[in-house]
């Protein structure tokens, strides 16, 4: 074991595992030294960078050390992506339709089977590009891209049960910290990155949208819109930050949602940083997801936007 060697440098990896044809799922655990998370990550790198190999990646939660892989403190975990990898390899799991999502679908639906911003996102990505998903889930949009004609499609997420849940379906996917960028993903690797009503969720803003810029063609986009006139109304009349089923489900001191944009700020952002927009599409989910085009920034909840160096 000591003796063998993949290579030491990136090149030396990729170089390595070129050859390979297959699909790949790369396992480490947060407390090894022996085969540390960042050799993992090294070897993931060189599989992207060999030509976009399928490969899926989780850094597995777990204080055993080395022995996590032996012992069954973490087996829900590790023994969920070792078996639905090998079952979808197998192919005893065939996703055909998005499944439903178990997170909000906008400020005021708590979960809508029928994702219409999935629907209007993908009309803007043809089939057969390929296409990063920042904030995947359990992977309902890259089904839907798939079922579109994408085939080259790569998820990233940061919870390890979302991870799980994608490599069960066949969906390429790394375990990775938005706030801490893309650097496994190479310039213009994909022709379209998409994030879905996470910006306002992520601490590290510019250098996020810098790196999406960096790694696709064009970007699109998604956020809830905190100027909604109905939002603009619950903090004027009651004196209190707004509260509604969706997204704005928590309280004030708990909430995911720790920036407050609106679809002027994004605009102003993007002319600051010499962003091209191509797109705004805007929607009043309350008014049965009517798309608006009449002062958006005070009459949508949910905007979409196509950007671009």
């Amino acid at each position: 074991m000591d003796l063998f060697d993949l290579g030491s440098t990136r090149e030396q990896l990729i170089d390595a595992l070129k050859a390979g044809g297959t699909e790949w799922l790369v396992i480490s655990y947060t407390s090894d030294w022996l085969f540390s998370p960042g050799d993992s990550r090294r070897i993931v790198d060189a599989l992207i960078a060999t030509n976009n190999k399928p490969v899926s990646y989780c850094n597995v939660t777990s204080e055993a050390g080395h022995d996590a892989f032996l012992l069954e403190d973490s087996l829900p975990r590790y023994g969920a992506l070792v078996a639905g990898f090998l079952a979808h390899l197998a192919g005893q799991w065939v996703g055909d339709a998005p499944d439903a999502e178990h997170s909000p679908t906008s400020i005021f639906h708590p979960n809508h089977p029928h994702r219409i911003d999935y629907e209007r996102m993908i009309g803007l990505i043809a089939p057969g590009e390929s296409v990063m998903d920042l904030g995947c889930g359990t992977g309902a949009l890259m089904l839907a891209l798939h079922a579109h004609g994408c085939t080259e499609i790569v998820g990233v997420d940061i919870d390890q049960d979302a991870i799980v849940a994608c490599v069960g379906k066949g969906l390429p996917v790394v375990h990775a910290d938005l706030n801490e960028g893309l650097r496994l993903f190479g310039d213009g690797q994909f022709d379209v990155v998409v994030l879905s009503q996470t910006l306002q969720t992520v601490k590290e803003v510019e250098a996020l949208v810098d790196e999406m810029l960096r790694v696709g063609r064009r970007c699109i986009v998604s956020f809830p819109n905190f100027a909604y006139h109905k939002l603009r109304r619950m903090l004027a009349e009651r004196g209190r930050a707004p509260e509604a089923p969706g997204l704005l489900s928590h309280k004030w001191y708990d909430t995911p949602n720790i920036r407050v944009l609106t679809i002027a700020d994004f605009e102003d952002f993007c002319a600051r940083k010499g962003v091209r927009v191509h797109r705004l599409v805007a929607f009043d989910t309350e008014d049965g997801w009517r798309e608006i085009a009449d002062e958006p920034n005070l009459n949508a909840d949910l905007a979409i936007f196509v950007i671009s160096r």
